[in-house]
C-alpha cells in the first residue's frame, strides 16, 4: 500500500509539474501574442485616426467645392443678367431715330424708364414702334408725350416705360 501512494502521489506531482510548465510556457506565448496583436492594434487605431484626419479635409475640401460651385452659378446668371442689358442698351442705340435723345434713363430690376425729347411725333412713333418689335423689351408703354415749347419751336416731351428681357 505505501508504496502504491508514492507512486500516485508522484504520478500527480509529476503531472501537475508537467500542467504547470505546459501552462507556463503557454502563458508566455499567449502574452506575446497579445502583446503582438495590442501593437498591431494601436498601428491599426494610428492608421484609422490619420485617414480620419484625410477623410475630414475631403469633406472639407467637398464643402469648398460645393460654395465655389455655387458662387460660380451666381457669377454666370449674373453674367446672363449683365448681356441682357448690354444687348438692350445696344439695341437702343440702333433704333434711336436721329431727331429723338434721351434726357435720362433710369434701369431697376428689368425696368427701363426712358425720358426725353423728339423733334416730330413720327420719330416718337417709330421708336416705341421699333422698340415693340425688339425682343429685349416687353410692355412698352408711353406714359406721356406732350408738346414743350422751346426757343427754336416745339419738342415732343416723353416719358416710356418697359421690362428688359433676355432676348434670346
Amino acid at each position: 500500500g505505501e508504496r502504491e501512494v508514492i507512486q500516485k502521489l508522484f504520478i500527480m506531482f509529476l503531472l501537475t509539474g508537467a500542467l504547470y510548465c505546459y501552462e507556463f510556457y503557454n502563458i508566455d506565448q499567449l502574452q506575446t501574442k497579445n502583446r503582438n496583436l495590442s501593437s498591431e492594434l494601436s498601428v491599426l487605431h494610428q492608421q484609422v485616426a490619420a485617414k480620419k484626419k484625410f477623410a475630414d479635409e475631403a469633406k472639407a475640401m467637398q464643402q469648398q467645392i460645393i460654395e465655389i460651385e455655387d458662387k460660380i452659378k451666381i457669377i454666370k446668371q449674373l453674367s446672363k443678367l449683365r448681356l441682357r442689358e448690354l444687348k438692350a442698351l445696344d439695341t437702343l442705340q440702333t433704333i434711336i431715330p436721329e431727331k429723338l435723345w434721351f434726357q435720362s434713363m433710369t434701369y431697376n430690376n428689368q425696368n427701363l424708364e426712358l425720358k426725353g425729347y423728339a423733334l416730330e411725333d413720327e420719330d416718337l412713333t417709330l421708336f416705341l414702334r421699333a422698340m415693340q418689335e425688339k425682343p429685349y423689351f416687353s410692355q412698352v408703354i408711353l406714359k406721356r408725350a406732350q408738346d414743350q415749347k422751346v426757343q427754336d419751336g416745339i419738342l415732343k416731351e416723353f416719358y416710356i416705360t418697359c421690362n428688359v428681357e433676355a432676348g434670346d
